[in-house]
C-alpha cells in the first residue's frame, strides 16, 4: 500500500510540481486600437489583477477616449508600465471617473507621459486617473507627467482626482509620487495641481495616503456652487480614525501654480488639511510654494485652513511660502494647526529651483504675468491695506519708488506705466 501511494505521489509531483503556477500575463500596447481594446476588456469585468500592461510605443489618440476602468464597479487592478512612452491627445468628455484611467483599485500606474490632455468630467477627474483607492493592499501612481487641462466638479487634480485608503481590518495604502503637471485645473471643490483630495480612514489596522516628490505649474481654480478648497499641489487632505491609525501627507513637493478658491480654503500647497480621531494625522512637510494663493476667506502661503478634532493631529513643518497670498483673511503659512520650522522669505535671496528666474529690479509686474497693468496696481493696494501678502519676488517688482515699502504711491506709479505715462 505504501509503495503504491509513493508511486502515485511521484507521478503527481512530476505532472504538477510544487510551486508551479500560471505565468504572469503580460499585455503589450503599441497603438490606439490596442489601448481601446484594453479599455473594453476591463469594462467587461476583467480587472486585470496580477497582469502587467506595458506600453511599447508613443500613442496618438485622435478621438474621445473611454477611461480604462470606467467606474467603481469595473476598476483597473493590474500594473500599467508606461515605460517612458507618451500618450498624446487624450480627450475625455462628460463622465464621472475621467482620465486615462477612471478607477484604479489596488493597482499601479507608472512612468507614463500625457501630452495635451483635455479631461472634462463630473466627480473624480485627473489626467492620469480619476480615482485611486484601496481597501486592502496598495495602489500607486508614480513617475507620471501630464500637460493640458483638467475640468471636474468634485475631486479634480492635474494627475489624480482622488486618492484614498480605507483600513477596515487590513492595511491599505494609496500613493502619488514623483509626478508633474503643467496646465490648468478647474473644479467646484477639492481641486489641486496634482491631487484633488487625499483621504485615509481606519476602523482597525492602518490606512495611509501619501503625495511625495511632485511638482506643478499653471493654475488651479475652485469656483462654482461651492468654490472651495484649492491648492497648488492638493485641494484637501483628510484623515479619520475610529480605531487603528490613519495618515495623510504631502512631502517634498514644489508648486509654481497660482491657486484660487472663489469662496474659502486656498493654499500654495494645500487648500485644507484635517485630522479627526485618536490615531489620525495629516501633515505637509518639506514643501515650497512659489505661486500665489487667493480666496475670499482662509488663504495661506502653504495651507488655507486646517483642523484637528478629537485628538487628531495636523501639522505643517519645514516649508517655504514664497508666493503672494490674497483674500479676506490671509496667513503667511496657514490658519490654525501646528506650524514649525517654516519660513516666509522677506527678500529674494533664498534658494530657487532650477529654471526659476530671480527678479532683480522693480518692474511693476507684481503678479508675474509679463504685463504691467491695473491688476498689479490692485495687488499693491491690497498689500498696503493688509488684505494680501506679497511674495518676495512680488515685493521687489512692486516697490517702484525704492522706498522699501509697497503702498499707494507704488500703485499710482504702476498705473502710470499702464497708461504709457512713465
Amino acid at each position: 500500500m505504501k509503495r503504491a501511494f509513493s508511486v502515485v505521489l511521484a507521478f503527481l509531483l512530476a505532472v504538477f510540481p510544487l510551486g508551479a503556477g500560471a505565468e504572469e500575463e503580460r499585455i503589450y500596447i503599441g497603438s490606439a486600437k490596442e489601448l481601446s481594446a484594453l479599455t473594453a476588456r476591463v469594462a467587461g469585468g476583467d480587472a486585470l489583477s496580477g497582469v502587467t500592461v506595458c506600453l511599447t510605443a508613443d500613442i496618438r489618440l485622435d478621438a474621445p477616449f473611454t477611461p480604462i476602468g470606467k467606474d467603481a464597479e469595473t476598476p483597473f487592478s493590474g500594473t500599467f508600465l508606461g515605460c517612458g512612452k507618451t500618450v498624446s491627445g487624450l480627450t475625455v468628455e462628460g463622465t464621472d471617473y475621467a482620465g486615462l484611467f477612471g478607477c484604479v483599485f489596488c493597482g499601479t500606474v507608472e512612468d507614463v507621459h500625457l501630452d495635451g490632455v483635455s479631461v472634462s468630467g463630473g466627480s473624480y477627474a485627473g489626467a492620469v486617473a480619476g480615482r485611486v483607492y484601496s481597501y486592502r493592499g496598495s495602489s500607486a501612481v508614480s513617475g507620471c507627467t501630464a500637460s493640458g487641462t483638467v475640468r471636474g466638479e468634485g475631486y479634480a487634480g492635474g494627475i489624480v482626482g482622488y486618492a484614498g485608503a480605507a483600513a477596515f481590518g487590513a492595511y491599505a495604502k494609496s500613493a502619488v509620487s514623483s509626478c508633474a503637471f503643467e496646465g490648468d485645473v478647474y473644479g467646484d471643490i477639492n481641486v489641486g495641481g496634482i491631487l484633488g483630495k487625499g483621504e485615509a480612514r481606519s476602523t482597525s489596522s492602518r490606512a495611509e495616503t501619501h503625495v511625495s516628490g511632485c511638482e506643478t505649474r499653471g493654475s488651479v481654480l475652485a469656483d462654482g456652487k461651492f468654490g472651495s478648497l484649492a491648492g497648488g499641489i492638493c485641494g484637501a487632505l483628510h484623515s479619520a480614525s475610529s480605531g487603528g491609525s490613519s495618515v495623510t501627507d504631502v512631502t517634498g513637493c514644489f508648486s509654481f501654480a497660482n491657486a484660487e478658491a472663489k469662496l474659502e480654503g486656498c493654499g500654495g500647497i494645500c487648500g485644507a488639511i484635517g485630522a479627526e480621531g485618536y490615531g489620525a494625522s495629516s501633515a505637509v512637510a518639506d514643501c515650497a510654494a512659489f505661486g500665489s494663493a487667493s480666496a475670499a476667506a482662509l488663504a495661506g502661503g502653504i495651507c488655507g485652513q486646517s483642523d484637528a478634532l478629537d485628538r487628531g493631529i495636523s501639522e505643517i513643518s519645514g516649508c517655504t511660502a514664497a508666493g503672494s497670498v490674497f483674500g479676506g483673511d490671509v496667513y503667511p503659512i496657514s490658519s490654525g494647526t501646528k506650524i514649525r520650522d517654516c519660513v516666509r522669505p522677506e527678500s529674494i535671496d533664498y534658494p530657487l529651483p532650477s529654471g526659476v528666474e530671480r527678479p532683480v529690479y522693480a518692474s511693476g509686474d507684481v503678479n508675474g504675468d509679463g504685463d504691467v497693468n491695473n491688476v498689479d496696481a490692485v495687488d499693491a493696494l491690497m498689500y498696503d491695506a493688509g488684505t494680501a501678502l506679497l511674495g518676495a519676488a512680488a515685493l521687489v517688482a512692486a516697490d517702484l519708488d525704492g522706498s522699501g515699502y509697497v503702498n499707494n504711491v507704488d500703485a499710482v506709479a504702476i498705473l502710470r506705466i499702464d497708461a504709457g505715462l512713465s
